[in-house]
């Protein structure tokens, strides 16, 4: 795994950076003050700065290489701008998330080599905005602690968007592992669910569990508990699956260096 660990974190860093501005977005609505603004700018500004050495410390594409380093300096000063303030504009911070889309696409093509592209992206974007939505769920739960539904109705849109996510990359797998065809060199064209299962079985339920069951079972647990007052007891169930994600993505992303296929 330790041959595809450098395209993988470039792929999650930059995927983060460049959807992570969606969930700011709604921070307009919160009125989380100072702080709250600073950790979620904090999150992009690392994943941003670790996705671009990430790209010179592979050395990627030079043009590709020197277009993140300027799309970096424009998120550097959206984040500066706002740096000492208590809420973000949900235009001008999605400012990074519009130019980031094509480099993130650009990223794909030099780094993942499968025919056609688009699933691969795609499924890129939802793994990124799973793993955006995981890390702002995160930073937002301290300002709901104790608190009943009505005060806290801003964390039901992030948590739509994660369980749909969730929901689409579900459905996606099952109609893919049943329905797709790969070309293995031994027995020639065979449904992917046989040549997964063959190959590296464990692997991809591992993947499966920790990127798509346990998250969905975690977050629709807390969806059901959201209508209640939420203890720090149970908004440590937001930890506990994030880490679950976490793991899930990283496997998700080893299957497609392997076998070139998006999951």
């Amino acid at each position: 795994m330790d041959f595809y660990s450098g395209p993988i974190f470039i792929l999650t860093a930059m995927g983060i950076a460049v959807i992570y501005p969606l969930f700011m977005s709604l921070m307009y609505k919160v009125g989380g003050g100072v702080r709250l603004v600073r950790n979620n700018l904090t999150v992009l500004v690392i994943s941003s700065g670790m996705g671009v050495l990430g790209l010179w410390l592979n050395a990627v594409n030079f043009q590709l290489q020197i277009a993140a380093v300027v799309w970096l300096v424009v998120v550097l000063s959206i984040a500066a701008y706002y740096w000492n303030s208590e809420a973000v504009s949900p235009l001008l911070i999605l400012v990074p998330t519009v130019f980031g889309i094509i480099i993130f696409y650009r990223i794909y093509y030099h780094l993942v080599q499968t025919i056609p592209l688009w699933p691969a992206v795609t499924m890129g974007i939802v793994s990124s905005g799973l793993l955006s939505g995981s890390i702002f769920l995160l930073i937002v739960k301290r300002l709901v602690v104790g608190k009943h539904a009505e005060q806290i109705r801003f964390m039901h849109w992030p948590l739509i968007i994660v369980l749909s996510l969730l929901a689409l990359r579900l459905v996606r797998t099952v109609i893919v592992m049943l329905i797709g065809m790969v070309e293995d060199p031994y027995v020639g064209n065979t449904l992917l669910y046989e040549f997964i299962f063959a190959n590296d079985r464990d692997l991809f339920i591992a993947a499966a569990e920790l990127g798509i069951v346990f998250p969905l079972a975690g977050y629709g647990l807390f969806w059901a508990q959201i209508h209640h007052a939420l203890s720090s007891g149970k908004l440590n169930l937001l930890r506990t699956t994030a880490i679950g994600l976490w793991c899930g993505e990283w496997l998700m992303k080893f299957l497609l260096f392997q076998y070139g296929m998006a999951f």
